[in-house]
């Protein structure tokens, strides 16, 4: 296997840094002084406030104090307080997002932003794009929260930094760094009703000028039924070097080789159905400070997906013949980007990037090569007034160019605590593969599809900050969709989305955390009809409380309302059932709880929709019933 090579250069670097530590006469105690309070670990349920700094939204370190975009971080504590395992879990929460996964664990998942489409949202691990080149949306599910730092949520359009498929909003999962002396950790759990199992071992640390993560973890589920297992290996790493103060390199890679039983549809279940994946992202980044007001990176970074689809003959049915399908993608990606500073007035980013895209099956082997050249100038008067403009022209060798211009505007009024932001900007999406050339269906001729976005809002601090809320008003305009016409793909779609998104803080004294959530979107489609698969109204409580520096409880309780489901929400029609049109929604409360028996040892139990409703995020995929873990985790 083409991997074996990349698997074993993980495993052997995971012995480096003890080997290196061995032999080093580094002063630990002094190491661990110079890595200050990053290296501290919070008391149970306690959150550090700590200014939030976000590089996805402007691709320049800024805080989010400072933006007007609407982001959202989930950070590594809040993951941990939750024991969530799967990326797809910890993003529940956060306003504008609707997640819908096909089933229980490891079937497809995915993510849309404030009524857009799955393909209109950018992924990035690492800020190597993973959006499928044949597909266009990005699946979550073989995606874990193993060795992951934070997640930085952006929504609204991108594509002025991102190009192609940012129209809606972007997803950025960030791999932990090491910090601090090397630390060894090993996790083990397991899982009631679906008999699943859960191992992990990772290290991180820094000696000296180098710092480093390893994380291999496995999972192995029998899944809510007969034939309806899911197995998944996830190797990932982060390794970075500082050679001085004004150059260092990083790198990191992620690994997954997953296997998992399918359904052939809506109320079809396929006892004989199996789908392989085999997925590879790695990026380098090489940073440099060329005077005190210009410094530059480069980037490469590379995904490569390997599926493997199975459908073997069912036994007593007429099918007599089984059907193995093959698509194997790569994305390789190319960036140069450079920073200009003026004082602490003026930023100006400017870069551009290479992108090259390529797939293969038995039917077509094509390749699309996209150029894109970006320009982007923050201004800040004041300390109050913040200004984001920027522009991206995009070179295509299929639809040709595509520009996309943005502007935002944030305003602190420091007397109150109160910040009022508004943004503007236009995002596209540049044809799939498939849809260009896929046989029977491509059509080499189509054009992009296209957005434009503008959002108002605020948001208020209170109580020395022990209170915060905010409320942001959005507007979408997506046309020249791509849907299929007569079995051929065709630029025909055009789609309104508008809505409210509400969030609130509280945080009423030390070690009690209290997080809300609520969606309001309204969408119409070129017939006037709702949008499927987009509720209405959405919204999530999250309650964490640390207690006796020893003890974590985390409540999580999700609800969404009903929304159209079938193909352009006409219906689905199980056999000799009636027709049913609309999803009923989901309501899905989980729990954690943990305990630090000392600095080494904790124990922790969660449960999954604790009052074991039952409920479909697609119609026809019956999500899992109350399920229950327990586990246990080692440090060293």
């Amino acid at each position: 296997m083409k991997y074996r090579l990349f698997i074993l250069l993980f495993l052997s670097i995971t012995f480096l840094p003890a080997i290196s530590y061995s032999e080093s006469n580094v002063d630990l105690k002094e190491e661990s002084n110079k890595s200050g309070k990053q290296d501290e670990t919070p008391a149970a349920g306690v959150e550090e406030d700590i200014e939030e700094i976000i590089v996805t939204a402007t691709r320049t370190e800024t805080p989010v104090s400072q933006l007007a975009d609407s982001v959202t971080i989930v950070s590594r504590e809040q993951i941990e307080q939750q024991k969530a395992t799967t990326i797809f879990e910890a993003l529940r929460s956060v306003p504008g997002l609707n997640l819908l996964k096909s089933g229980s664990i490891g079937r497809q998942t995915n993510v849309t932003i404030r009524g857009s489409r799955a393909e209109h949202v950018l992924v990035m691990i690492d800020g190597v794009q993973v959006n499928s080149p044949t597909q266009g949306f990005f699946n979550f599910q073989n995606l874990t929260t193993d060795n992951i730092e934070r997640i930085e949520v952006v929504r609204g359009p991108q594509s002025t930094l991102y190009g192609s498929d940012a129209m809606a909003g972007l997803v950025n999962i960030v791999t932990r760094k090491g910090r601090g002396k090397p630390k060894f950790s090993i996790r083990s759990e397991f899982g009631t009703l679906e008999r699943t199992y859960t191992e992990s071992i990772s290290s991180s640390g820094s000696i000296k000028k180098f710092n480093y993560s390893v994380d291999v973890a496995r999972i192995d589920s029998d899944g809510r039924g007969a034939d309806d297992d899911y197995d998944k290996t996830n190797i990932s790493s982060r390794f970075g070097y500082e050679f001085n103060e004004k150059i260092d390199f990083k790198t990191s890679m992620r690994y997954n080789d997953s296997m998992v039983a399918i359904d052939d549809g809506a109320f079809k279940q396929d006892p004989n159905r199996s789908s392989q994946n085999e997925d590879f992202n790695m990026s380098a980044i090489f940073n440099q400070s060329l005077t005190d007001w210009w410094s530059h990176q480069l980037k490469f970074s590379f995904a490569d997906s390997d599926l493997i689809s199975i459908d073997r003959a069912n036994p007593g049915t007429a099918e007599t013949t089984n059907s193995r399908s093959r698509f194997n993608t790569q994305i390789y990606t190319g960036d140069w980007q450079h920073t200009l500073k003026y004082k602490d007035i003026d930023t100006f980013v400017f870069g551009f990037e290479f992108e090259d895209q390529e797939a293969a099956n038995g039917n077509f082997e094509k390749v699309l090569i996209n150029r894109g050249w970006y320009f982007q100038n923050q201004l800040k008067l004041w300390d109050r007034f913040f200004l984001n403009a920027g522009v991206r022209v995009d070179d295509n060798n299929t639809f040709g160019k595509d520009v996309n211009p943005k502007l935002s505007i944030a305003y602190h009024l420091k007397e109150t605590d109160t910040k009022f932001k508004a943004n503007y900007g236009k995002g596209f999406r540049g044809p799939t593969l498939n849809e260009l050339f896929f046989p029977n269906f491509g059509n080499s001729t189509l054009q992009p599809e296209e957005s434009e976005s503008y959002d108002l809002g605020f948001e208020q601090y209170l109580l020395k900050d022990k209170l915060f809320f905010g409320v942001t008003y959005f507007n979408n305009r997506f046309s020249n969709l791509i849907d299929s016409v007569d079995s051929t793909a065709t630029n025909i779609g055009f789609v309104r989305t508008e809505g409210i998104e509400a969030e609130a803080v509280i945080k009423p004294f030390e070690g009690l955390t209290v997080r809300g959530t609520f969606t309001k979107t309204n969408t119409r489609d070129i017939a006037k009809k709702e949008l499927r698969r987009q509720p209405r109204k959405q919204g999530s409580i999250n309650i964490n409380y640390g207690f006796l520096d020893k003890f974590n409880i985390n409540v999580d309780d999700t609800i969404v309302g009903n929304f159209r489901e079938g193909t352009n929400g006409g219906g689905i029609t199980p056999k000799g059932r009636p027709k049913i049109r609309t999803n009923t929604g989901v309501h899905k409360l989980d729990a954690a709880l943990s305990y630090d028996y000392s600095e080494h040892l904790q124990v922790y139990t969660r449960a999954e929709n604790v009052l074991d409703i039952q409920y479909d995020e697609i119609l026809g995929f019956r999500s899992a019933g109350a399920r229950f873990f327990f586990g246990i985790k080692l440090s060293m």
